[in-house]
């Protein structure tokens, strides 16, 4: 495991995918830093970044890391043949395995997001299963996540009931729906169950961004007509990464004004960014 890691920290991000491959995040920062000089300082660093993911190939890394090397960042078409092959061989990688291992049944990994101290298993929960899998590289085909696809639509339909304690505060109800949906969001973003989720979390945000700035005072006052949940200093709070990464899973739906003003929010205030 430290070699895997130790090489997929050196995987540059290329860009926050969901499972189904489309973009994530369509970002300030891409649209602004393409031209001149920048673009001369970028081309020799690419270049490098190529070479570094070819001498790691030739030495014949875990599944994982080849797969991601050459997906992510020597982005080889889906449909070539050494592609192909490295997708296949994710199923002989340990992490791959004990992945599928430890899933349980319905799909899930026991809890949604909180961790069951007498679990016995390395994968503490639902939310932690997901991100793996796609850490891992698998996609929105994998067996593994349309299994925890499935268990995260029962949950929030209704269909099965989750797990997690329910914390003692106003927040909860929000909560947890907000943290199911994004990590359904990074498998399906289109899934029509996330539709009325979105477009709450839209409207939080088109609110709390009005005046063209983050409004405290705007997001406390939404929050208390649209959830009834008290969001000052807590994981409600639109800087949140299960706020960004639900909003941000259908970034071509979000107002360009909107995306460039809370952008600019969570990048440019120490403290306020992506919180846990």
């Amino acid at each position: 495991m430290p070699a895997t890691q130790e090489a997929l920290r050196d995987i540059p991000d290329q860009g926050k995918r969901t499972a189904d491959g489309s973009e994530r995040l369509r970002g300030e920062h891409k649209r602004h830093h393409h031209t001149g000089s920048r673009v001369e300082t970028v081309m020799p660093e690419l270049d490098t970044i190529a070479q570094t993911a070819e001498r790691i190939l030739n030495a014949d890394p875990d599944p994982v890391v080849r797969f991601r090397l050459l997906r992510d960042v020597l982005n080889h078409p889906p449909d070539t043949k050494q592609l192909q092959e490295a997708g296949e061989r994710l199923e002989t990688s340990r992490w791959v395995r004990q992945l599928g291992d430890e899933q349980w049944s319905d799909g899930s990994w026991g809890r949604l997001h909180s961790r069951d101290s007498g679990a016995r298993q390395k994968i503490p929960n639902t939310e932690a299963g997901v991100e793996r899998a796609l850490a891992l590289g698998l996609d929105a085909d994998h067996p593994v996540l349309r299994r925890a696809s499935r268990y995260i639509v029962c949950v929030l339909d209704g269909t099965i009931k989750l797990r997690d304690r329910a914390e003692k505060n106003d927040r909860w109800p929000t909560g947890w729906r907000l943290f199911a949906a994004s990590t359904l969001a990074q498998i399906q973003p289109h899934h029509p169950v996330l539709d009325s989720i979105w477009e709450l979390w839209l409207t939080v945000a088109r609110r709390t961004f009005a005046s063209g700035a983050y409004d405290l005072q705007a997001e406390i006052r939404c929050h208390r007509e649209l959830t009834g949940a008290s969001v000052a200093d807590s994981y409600l709070a639109l800087n949140n990464k299960y706020t960004l990464t639900l909003l941000g899973s259908r970034a071509d739906a979000l107002p360009r004004d909107l995306e460039a003003a809370l952008f600019d929010w969570v990048w440019h205030n120490e403290g306020r960014r992506a919180l846990p």
